[in-house]
C-alpha cells in the first residue's frame, strides 16, 4: 500500500515489530490523549473488525510520510515509534485511509493474520501455564 515507505523501510533493516510494537500492544494508548483514544476504542470496538489496529497504523504511516522520507535512517524507529495521533480530525483522516487501505486489502491478508496471531496467543498461553 506504500511502496516507497516500505522499501526504505526494509533498505534501513527497519522490521515493524522495533515501531508498532507500542501502538498494536495498546491498541494506540502509549500515543493517544485519553478523549482521543476513548473515542478511537469506540470507532475500533463499532467497527467489529479485530484486525483493523493493522490498518489503522498503516494509515497512520501514510498520512504522516514525512516520519520515514525525512528521518535519518538510525532514527526511523524512533521517529516512527512517536507517530501519534494528536486531534479529532487526524483520528478521522486516518481512519478513513485506513477504510481506504482495508478496502483494497486481500481477504486472504487477514486470514493469514488469524493464523499467525492465533499462534501467538496460543504460545502466550502455554507460557502462562
Amino acid at each position: 500500500h506504500a511502496p516507497a515507505s516500505a522499501q526504505r523501510l526494509e533498505t534501513s533493516d527497519v522490521p515493524p515489530d522495533l515501531y508498532a510494537t507500542p501502538w498494536f500492544l495498546t491498541l494506540f494508548a502509549s500515543k493517544t490523549e485519553l478523549e482521543l483514544l476513548l473515542t478511537f476504542w469506540d470507532l475500533y470496538i463499532a467497527e467489529g473488525d479485530p484486525f483493523f489496529f493493522a490498518y489503522f497504523g498503516l494509515a497512520l504511516m501514510q498520512t504522516q510520510p514525512d516520519a520515514v522520507r525525512r528521518s535519518e535512517r538510525h532514527s526511523l524507529p524512533e521517529a516512527l515509534s512517536k507517530l501519534a495521533i494528536e486531534t479529532t480530525d487526524q483520528l478521522i483522516a486516518v481512519w478513513r485511509q485506513a477504510l481506504v487501505i482495508r478496502a483494497a486489502t486481500p481477504v486472504s491478508f487477514a486470514d493469514r493474520m488469524v493464523v499467525a496471531l492465533s499462534a501467538i496467543g496460543n504460545e502466550a498461553l502455554r507460557e502462562l501455564e
